[in-house]
């Protein structure tokens, strides 16, 4: 026919296309650690090392300001004047702004503390005993 429409309503479509919101995912996280480690002679066959790593593994967070979406409880309503678009339960920073852009806390800080021991058992450094955690 030579109308997009009407070839639809015909049935003679040579092609058809929809758009919709396609969420750009636009992630990131922030990462920062720093190590310390000493060794000591306790003995002359006996060393011992001891260390620490401290790590900060902030969340995934949304870098378009949105959020990410978490379920509360809370929130849920199950009424029957409840709309499918008000997408009850379910929360975002942009929705909320208590809410973080990861959609939940973290912690700050990890800590992953390191001790080793290094054994002379002949006293003439052939053979040594290693182990750690």
């Amino acid at each position: 026919t030579g109308s997009a429409y009407a070839d639809l309503l015909t049935g003679l479509a040579g092609q058809y296309q929809e758009q919709n919101f396609n969420n750009l995912h636009n992630e990131g996280y922030h990462a920062i650690e720093f190590f310390g480690m000493d060794n000591w002679k306790a003995t002359k066959r006996l060393t011992l090392e001891l260390g620490l790593r401290v790590s900060h593994l902030g969340p995934w967070y949304d870098r378009t300001g949105n959020g990410f979406a978490v379920w509360n409880p809370a929130k849920y309503s199950n009424a029957s004047t409840v709309l499918p678009t008000d997408y009850t339960g379910l929360t975002w920073n942009k929705r909320d702004s208590s809410v973080p852009l990861s959609g939940f806390a973290s912690r700050a800080l990890y800590w992953a503390p390191r001790f080793g021991f290094a054994y002379d058992l002949t006293g003439k450094g052939n053979t040594v005993l290693r182990g750690g955690w």
